[in-house]
This record gives structure tokens, sequence and C-alpha cells, in this order.
């Protein structure tokens, strides 16, 4: 089963509107939203270690959830209307008080913002760009509204990425972008890469991998390769255009002389896959 992360914004939690709207337009995906912590010391390591024990084939943030999903490394990730530099909001990071817009999950109702914790936020932001990847170039989007008169982090956001995409609206997401723009942009992603489970672990097979290979992710939090794979080569040869097709007989045939035994099981000679790769 395909999973997505949301990240909700600030004062908000993992029961809102958005999260339920990605639940009925994604029925055959697993949407998980946690509540994240007000205080960014413990948020950042909170969501990093999330991520890394669920491992989400797209991570989904909004306004102050774009900023943390921004620091998500080596996760296909959609920032919408990040806020990068909520300690420069005065009149929404201030000291008191306040209300969550959705009650959280364990029931609380209120928070209070600390001089600590905006404190907090303002060394996070100045790091939050640290450790940028190629593959993150090319699988982190920013959306941003034209009507939205709460942040403007695109020239920040474009000082980093280039995949950014505009859409009529505001600040907060209505369903009917996420139906006609965050959805079908989370599909586009996942075209070229199949996952399944299995005993405690998730293998991830895919083309966008920089490597080409199996991931054997365990609930430890401990990711390691588990045997090479030549994606695209094995695709070539065997005239498969599918990768889920392709990914189906690797899962039939799971050892560590994978592609030798489909090759044979093909009556395929090695030779001859190195060549027809090769040529």
């Amino acid at each position: 089963m395909n999973k997505l992360i949301y990240f909700h914004g600030f004062g908000s939690s993992g029961e809102g509107c958005t999260v339920r709207s990605l639940r009925e337009l994604l029925p055959e995906w697993e949407v998980l939203a946690p509540d994240i912590p007000v205080d960014p010391e413990e948020a950042l390591p909170f969501l990093t270690d999330f991520c890394k024990r669920e491992q989400p084939n797209v991570i989904v943030g909004t306004s102050m959830g774009g900023m943390y999903a921004q620091q998500m490394r080596g996760f296909k990730r959609i920032c919408v209307n990040p806020a990068f530099y909520i300690s420069h909001q005065k009149d929404i990071l201030k000291e008191g008080t306040f209300e969550f817009f959705n009650p959280r999950k364990n029931g609380e109702k209120k928070f209070s913002i600390t001089p600590d914790i905006i404190q907090h936020f303002t060394e996070m932001e100045s790091h939050q760009f640290d450790g940028i990847t190629d593959y993150d170039k090319k699988y982190v989007f920013g959306l941003f509204a034209d009507n939205d008169t709460t942040v403007n982090c695109e020239p920040v956001f474009l000082q980093y990425y280039t995949n950014v995409i505009h859409f009529h609206g505001g600040h907060r997401l209505d369903r009917q972008t996420i139906q006609q723009v965050v959805v079908p942009l989370v599909l586009e992603l996942i075209k070229h890469e199949y996952r399944w489970e299995d005993n405690g672990y998730i293998y991830v097979f895919s083309l966008d991998r920089q490597s080409a290979s199996f991931e054997e992710i365990d609930h430890l939090d401990f990711s390691r390769y588990l045997l090479g794979i030549d994606v695209q080569g094995l695709m070539k040869v065997l005239q498969i255009t599918d990768l889920g097709q392709l990914a189906e007989e690797v899962k039939a045939n799971f050892n560590y002389g994978i592609m030798e035994h489909i090759l044979k099981k093909h009556g395929i000679a090695y030779s001859t896959y190195s060549d027809a790769y090769f040529d």
C-alpha cells in the first residue's frame, strides 16, 4: 500500500480538513498525519524519526508543515505555501496561550508559546536548508497560491529548488485545490515506484533512486542496500516496460543471486544481458 504523510500548519493538528480530504481522495493509500509538537526542538527530531520509521512515498506539508517537510531529506515532498520563517511572523508566533484550530489526538485544546520556543524557531530556521542533495532538488516541489496574504516564501524556495507550481487560492488549502493540484502531483511522483511490506520490512523498488536498487528499511531506523538490482538493464533485456511487472518477478525470486536467477528463468545468458544493456 502506498503511504503519504501529511504535516499540518501552525496551531493545527493531524485531524484537520486537509487530511480528511486527502484520505477521501486517496482511498487506496495509507495517509498518516501526526500531531506536530509545538516546540521545534522537539518537533524536528520527532518528524525525522517518524518518516524514517514509516518510509512514506510522499510527504505533503502546508504552511509550517511545508517548512518541516522541506527538511525531510531523501523523501519526495510537496511544500504547500511553506512558512520558512515563522519567527518573523510576529502576529503569529508570539508569547501567550492559544487554542488549537483542531483538537489534538490526545485531547489537548490549548498550547503555549514561550520565549524559548520562539528562540528555538529562530535557531532551526537558520539551518533548515542545510544538507540538500541532488535527489532533494529533483523531488521537492513548492506549491504557491496566487492570493496567499499570510506568507510569500517562493523567492526563498527558488534559491534552493526549481520545481514550482502556482495555483489559484489562498493560504489555506481547499478541497478543490487538493483534488485538482495536490493529488495529481502525488500520483505523478510515484509513477516509477513500487513497494511492498513483508515481515516488518519495507521494500522499495524504484527507477528514481540514485542507485536503482532495492532498499531494506527495518523498524529500528537502520537502512542499507540489501542487494544491487540493475533495474533499467533488466527491463531492457527482458523487454518489460512496466516496473510493477519486474518488481513482481524480483519479489517471487527473492535471493542474493536475483539478477542471474531471473535471466536464467527467461533463458537469457548473462553475456546477452550485458551486451543488451551496454550497446
